[in-house]
């Protein structure tokens, strides 16, 4: 008997990647501080725990994440970029990203911007992602 190597799909994520892995998509619109006036995206809870970074709450715990894109923009246009800065998928299912300005400082995006993010998220354990 084998084992299932990736969880199934749930329902109101936004598709599944190359390996048949759920990938999620949404944004989140940004008020004063950094603080999140409305998002969207089904399956994810996202909060703001300090300056430009981000707290992405999965139901369900994930062995990795395969894929991370996270984009927005700070006063002046200026571009900002998610890193993820904590991995928890495996134990708390969660994952932490702090977008950052060009000069690698967290920032938060200006009042009104939304910041668009994609993750891809697996348990398989011989993904070619991951070697």
């Amino acid at each position: 008997m084998t084992a299932p190597l990736i969880k199934a799909p749930l329902p109101g994520h936004a598709g599944t990647n190359l390996y048949n892995a759920p990938v999620y998509r949404g944004s989140i619109v940004i008020g004063s501080s950094g603080a999140i006036t409305s998002q969207r995206g089904g399956f994810v809870t996202v909060t703001n725990t300090g300056t430009g970074v981000y707290l992405f709450t999965f139901q369900g715990k994930w062995g990795y994440h395969t894929g991370v894109s996270a984009r927005s923009f700070a006063a002046s246009n200026v571009p900002l970029d998610g890193q993820v800065t904590t991995d928890a998928l495996a134990t708390a299912g969660t994952l932490e990203i702090t977008m950052r300005n060009p000069s690698g400082t967290a920032t938060n995006p200006a009042s009104g911007q939304s910041i668009s993010w994609t993750i891809s998220l697996s348990d398989h354990p011989r993904n070619p992602a991951r070697t």
